[in-house]
Formats: C-alpha cells, structure tokens, sequence
C-alpha cells in the first residue's frame, strides 16, 4: 500500500486552456494532493563550508588552528551536500592516533539530506564497507570518527530540546551539538535541525557528467562516435554487473534495514504514480500520451511479472548515472574509476538498475540506441538476464526515461535555479526515440 501511495506534490492549474497544443486538467487540485509552490526549494539542506569544518574538528580531530593549510570544496549534490576536504598530513593532527582508519590527505564529507533516516545512513556505510570488501569496481569506503562510528549525527542549537537516548538511536551514531556558524550562508532556513554526516574516500575521476574525452579521441566528426566512446559504454555495463554481483552478497541484516525503509520517489516500483503529474506537467499533446503510453505498458507488461514473482529481487545502486560513474583518461584511453553514491540504494528488482544505467546513460547521446546497445551488451556479458528480465527490459527503459523526464519537471518547477535545465528536454527526446524505434528493434540491438 505504501508503494502505491502517492507522495508527490503537484501545484493546481489555475489558467484556462489558451494553447490547443497544451494539455491541462484545471481539475487537478481536486485529486486529494498537496500543492506545489513554485521556488519552494529544492529540499537540499543548509550546511555551508565553515560548518563542515567545524564538524570536522570537533568528531575527527583535524587542526582548527589559523596556521592550518585545509582546502574545503564544496562539490555538486542533487539533494545531499558534499564537501571534497584536502588536509596536509601535518594538519590531522590527533585522528591519526585515536582513529581505527586515520583520514587521508584528501577526503569527502557528506551531509545526508533529511529525507534519510539515521538507521538507513547507518545500513548505507555498512554496505560500503561490504562492497568495498568485494566488488571489483571501486566504491568509496567510509572512515570512522573519533569514536570509532562511521557517521555522526549533526543537531542544531535551533533544534532545542533533549539528545536523543542512546539506547534508541542505531548504534554507530553519535548524537552530540555542532557549535553554531555565524557564516550568513548557514542562517538559510533548514528544513530540518539533525542531519547525519560521514566522510568518504575520495575516488579520483571526473563523472561523466562533466567530462569531456581527450583530443586524441575526437578525431572522427560527431556524426560518427569514436569507438573509444563505445568501448567505454561496454565497461559502464560491465561496471554496472560487477556492482550488482558484489550487492547479491550484502549480509542479511543489511538487506534487512534497507528494505524496510521507505524507496525514493525515483524508484521504478512507484512508477504507476508518476501519473498523477500528467495533468499539470504542461505537455504537448503527443508527449503526454506517449507517457500516459509508457506507463499503461509498465502496467500490463512490469507489473505482472513483479507479482508473479519473474524478476528476481535484491539490493540494487538504484542512481547509476553519468553523474555517479567516474572517469579518467589514461594514455588516450578513457576508463571508469569508480562508482559513487549510494544514498538511493534499495530493495527492487535487479533488472530495474540494467534498465536504469541504459536509460540515464542515453541522455543526452547523438545516438541513443547505440549508447544502450554497449551498456546492455557490457552488462549481460557478466550478469546475464533470465527470459522474463529480458521481456520487461524494454518497457523499463522507457518507464525509467518517462519517470525522470515528469520528475525533473516537477523539480524545475519546485526549485527554476536548479541545474537540472538541460536534461529536461534531451530526455523527452530520448524517450521519443526509444519509442520510435520499438520493442522489437531494440531488443534486436541488445541481444543481438
């Protein structure tokens, strides 16, 4: 029931239907939703760099002092804040001494955005630790604090109140007051007072998002890809595999703790309710049936292979995108240094992250079709499809493309400065061009 119910805010259309091309419910707000208030925000949380410091200091022991040489960066995050830290050894002072895993030179704090619960952090950073231990790709390892934890909850003084007691709280987390920033940036106002930080290993690379490949790459014209580009699609599926060998083996107390908690919004199982942003989502007239479409065929084709049991389950990254695969080139070869981000790991099935990858790795490519051809092709060289998987793959695709298109117009309209613009109108393209092209040839290309 949980997973059927919907959770999404939709702003009520107020304006008369001036444009034939528009399709509008003016009856939206009737539907029992909240209202969505355009520039409400993004739902990121407040946490400037001299808070990140602070924290740093006091549950990690680094030198706070003037004479410290710390570098704070703080890096993209669609929800979560991110801190890429740079510390000379002579500046970290007692960690080294107290900890069980003493920081690096150059690290990551991550704070958590709200929406997460400190035992599924907790079941996050134990997962790490596990992946970290078996996979053949590189995932960032967590590092303990002071007391020997690998997360910290962070409470604002505004909060007010009492701690929370510890014979209640997961164990790992140390609940204590970060001392109060007097930086303007941290007066913004915070959607909530505790917040749950970890610090990372930082993976060298660039993510896919950002990069570029090297000029000894690019010498065939954009209509024709180089192969190099191709070759490194083939790893992003294989990379993908290797990942989702290594979660298969996630202890049963992990899985647990994972699958208890609520899925994120973007998850493939909640699809069914994206339908409710068709009515306010302003779309053109063929591009709101193509998604009324696509979710229609997630319903008749996903669905009852879900229930029947066809698909097999298990723990999945559930975010392999551009943005969460990094990539370094090396001697005019371009290769994946690692995976990172496991906020939005879940309990699904496991076609939903082949079908996820394929998806958000076609967005935006000159040839869509081609790009999915490589990571489907990578993939089930090393985690193959059993025949139900493979029947629903398609459908997941574009269920995947239909899904993100709707809710990154939701969230341009939640938050217009966010920096999410340029995806809105390449993924509806993507998705027109998987339909286009059909079921039947693309299951040609993929599996040949």
């Amino acid at each position: 029931e949980q997973e059927n119910e919907c959770v999404f805010c939709l702003h009520s259309v107020k304006k008369s239907i001036n444009n034939q091309n528009t399709v509008v419910n003016t009856n939206a707000c009737n539907l029992g939703m909240s209202v969505m208030q355009p520039g409400s925000g993004s739902g990121r949380e407040s946490f400037c760099e001299a808070e990140a410091l602070q924290l740093l200091a006091v549950h990690y022991g680094l030198d706070m002092s003037p004479d410290a040489d710390m570098k704070v960066t703080e890096l993209y995050g669609f929800e979560d804040r991110n801190f890429l830290i740079k510390v000379p050894a002579r500046d970290r002072c007692c960690a080294d001494s107290v900890s069980l895993n003493p920081l690096p030179e150059k690290f990551l704090l991550k704070v958590f955005c709200s929406g997460h619960s400190r035992k599924r952090i907790q079941a996050i950073t134990d997962l790490l630790l596990h992946v970290a231990s078996c996979c053949e790709v590189k995932c960032p390892k967590p590092f303990l604090n002071l007391d020997n934890h690998m997360a910290t909850l962070i409470v604002r003084e505004e909060a007010g109140g009492e701690e929370d007691d510890d014979a209640q709280r997961p164990t790992g987390i140390r609940c204590t007051c970060t001392p109060r920033c007097t930086c303007p940036r941290a007066q913004e106002k915070c959607t909530c007072a505790q917040r749950t930080a970890v610090v990372l290993e930082f993976i060298d690379g660039e993510p896919m998002t950002h990069w570029t490949p090297s000029s000894s790459q690019c010498q065939l014209p954009q209509a024709d890809l180089p192969y190099s580009i191709d070759e490194l699609m083939h790893e992003v599926g294989q990379c993908c595999a290797n990942l989702q060998h290594a979660l298969q083996t996630t202890p049963p107390e992990i899985v647990a703790v994972i699958r208890s908690q609520p899925t994120d919004e973007w998850n493939l199982l909640k699809l069914p309710s994206v339908r409710y942003l068709l009515p306010v989502s302003e779309l053109s007239v063929d591009l709101h049936k193509l998604c009324s479409d696509v979710i229609d065929m997630y319903e008749s084709d996903v669905v009852p292979a879900i229930q029947s049991g066809s698909l097999r389950p298990g723990i999945v990254h559930a975010d392999m995108s551009p943005g969460n695969v990094l990539v370094q080139d090396e001697l005019a070869r371009s290769h994946i240094t690692g995976i990172i981000d496991f906020s939005d790991c879940a309990h699904s099935c496991l076609v939903f992250e082949l079908a996820s990858c394929a998806a958000r790795f076609s967005v935006p490519a000159h040839d869509p079709a081609r790009t999915s051809c490589h990571v489907v092709r990578g993939f089930l060289g090393t985690f193959p499809l059993t025949l139900p998987e493979r029947g629903v793959l398609y459908a997941l695709v574009c269920a995947q493309l239909t899904m993100s298109f709707l809710l990154l117009k939701k969230q341009l309209h939640l938050d217009p400065e966010c920096d999410i613009q340029d995806l809105v109108e390449p993924t509806a393209t993507t998705l027109q061009m998987f339909w286009q092209a059909g079921q039947v040839r693309m299951e040609e290309e993929w599996y040949g």
